[in-house]
């Protein structure tokens, strides 16, 4: 693979950052990939509702900004 076809693929792969969110119901550290949006935007798409690891509680993602992991 050349590497102008390397560099176009993980273009269009966009980057992937590690966000941590506490569930509401027990604390628990939650861990998602947030995959980026757009091209010069600084903004994630992730999980709007979850289920917490730990206690199976349903969690609502909160606004930006969010903590990295």
């Amino acid at each position: 693979m050349s590497r102008a076809s390397s560099d176009q693929q993980e273009r269009e792969r966009g980057i992937d950052v590690e966000f941590v969110f506490q569930c509401g119901w027990c604390d628990g550290d939650n861990y998602f990939v947030g995959r980026q949006v757009g091209w010069w935007a600084d903004k994630w798409e992730v999980p709007s509702e979850w289920d917490c690891r730990f206690c199976d509680g349903l969690n609502y993602t909160p606004d930006p900004p969010w903590t990295e992991a």
